[in-house]
């Protein structure tokens, strides 16, 4: 609103008539651009999949186990989220495809029992919308 005071102040002192339509046709520009509707978002949550390992494996301790993820949106993906629950969280954030992370394992000493672990991911879309899978691993000896 402040260029239109100005534009004003220039037309009606200094060019004349000509400008007073120039400023007339900003005025409703900006006025349109300033009320119109906006685009309609995209809502839509991205798809995921944990590709491995799958839902009640059994890993071994102490071992390098490579949690594989797809995701997928129209909008493109902007972040996946791991996060792995168990004796300690462990959160990592991966940009770029593939979608991965080298979780290892806890060891374990002693009286051999198998441990319940969550793993967790959350697609991020370029829009926002998020969408996430949880499965469930147990470490030890199958």
């Amino acid at each position: 609103m402040k260029r239109l005071v100005v534009w004003t102040f220039v037309c009606v002192f200094l060019i004349g008539a000509e400008c007073m339509e120039l400023m007339e046709e900003m005025e409703a520009n900006e006025l349109q651009h300033r009320y119109r509707t906006p685009e309609k978002l995209e809502t839509t949550p991205p798809k995921v999949e944990i590709i491995y390992p799958q839902n009640m494996a059994t890993v071994p301790p102490g071992s390098y186990v490579t949690i594989k993820v797809h995701a997928w949106d129209e909008s493109g993906i902007r972040k996946v989220v791991f996060k792995i629950s168990g004796a300690r969280t462990i959160t990592y954030a991966d940009y770029d495809p593939p979608y991965e992370y080298v979780w290892k394992t806890p060891e374990r000493k002693g009286p051999y029992i198998q441990v319940g672990h969550s793993i967790e991911v959350t697609a991020y879309d370029n829009y926002g919308n998020t969408r996430s899978v949880r499965i469930h691993v147990n470490v030890g000896r199958p």
